[in-house]
């Protein structure tokens, strides 16, 4: 394809080299080779146009809702953006249709064997953070937004970790929170085994199979009002005893590793409770009435090896627990 200049509501893009069109005719995404400057939501831009640098993801300069907004942008250098939280540093914005941030990337690099998550982690710096349930400083992959501004998930960068006041108690995380519109904390990831007091006793929560993408959803919920909804444990088996039925011992299994001949991996227990039942899931679904269900919670100690036995002083070298 023939290099081309294209006229957009934000600004000329120069040098097309790939474009892509929905239906209607519109653009729906491209790749420049040319410095171009665009007028965004977010501030002035420049889109990525150059390909040589090593650590550079070769994608779409630009991305277009059918409507021609814009949706996504990759910037050729790291930028000071506007976002709901002031000015922050993104290589990588994406909006929703009305304009506002929806994500924000401070880091987009390609980790390959010439460039590994170890250069792309010296290149991150810590950012200070205050919330209600805490304050800190921590490098992170992304942040979140609601449509209105609001923050909706805060993702950490791998091996980073810290301590929330949560409903539950000072709890250390991995992965990041997720939060409600109206702020409160909606989820969190454990980073090693923790024990939490729940409506059926104390059950120590930790998602083993945790990977960490991203902290839109994670292992641990509570509702609107802190109460607690949804946990894993991979580290406890539960003993039901419903009144005038048979009683349930349910522990965490084991599935082969698809990958490694003598490795497995953990099945957890997966806890919800509402105000009349809990649910247990690991393979088969349990539901048990509250007030008519008796509990007792034990150890179980998984075949597949995670640390964090020893306390979270032992995680401090390692990345997330195995993870």
């Amino acid at each position: 394809m023939k290099p081309f200049a294209l006229e957009t509501k934000y600004g000329q893009l120069k040098d097309i080299t790939t474009a892509n069109y929905y239906e209607n005719g519109s653009l729906k995404d491209c790749i420049l080779s040319e410095q171009t400057t665009l007028n965004l939501p977010c501030g002035k831009v420049t889109p990525h146009y150059s390909y040589g640098d090593v650590r550079r993801k070769y994608t779409k300069s630009v991305s277009f809702y059918e409507s021609g907004e814009i949706k996504t942008v990759s910037l050729e250098a790291q930028t000071e953006v506007m976002t709901p939280m002031g000015e922050f540093p993104a290589e990588f914005v994406t909006f929703y249709k009305n304009g506002n941030i929806k994500r924000i990337f401070p880091l987009n690099g390609k980790l390959t064997g010439y460039w590994s998550e170890l250069d792309e982690a010296q290149m991150a710096i810590p950012f200070n953070f205050e919330f209600d349930f805490g304050s800190f400083t921590t490098k992170i992959t992304a942040i979140h937004f609601y449509e209105n501004g609001n923050i909706k998930s805060l993702s950490l960068w791998p091996g980073e970790s810290v301590t929330l006041n949560t409903p539950v108690g000072a709890v250390s995380i991995k992965t990041g929170f997720s939060l409600y519109e109206n702020g409160k904390l909606k989820t969190i990831e454990p980073s090693c085994p923790t024990p939490i007091r729940t409506p059926i006793g104390v059950v120590t929560a930790f998602d083993p199979n945790s990977i960490g993408i991203h902290a839109d959803n994670n292992s641990l919920e509570f509702d609107e009002n802190g109460n607690l909804i949804r946990l894993v444990t991979a580290n406890n088996k539960i003993i039901a005893f419903p009144k005038g039925g048979e009683i349930q011992t349910i522990t965490p299994s084991e599935q082969p590793h698809p990958l490694e001949d003598d490795a497995s991996i953990p099945l957890p227990l997966e806890i919800t409770f509402t105000e009349d039942y809990v649910q247990i899931i690991c393979e088969v679904k349990y539901l048990f009435k509250m007030g008519e269900t008796t509990f007792t919670i034990l150890p179980h100690v998984p075949q597949s090896p995670q640390c964090g036995s020893g306390g979270c002083s032992d995680c401090s070298s390692c990345s997330g627990c195995g993870v």
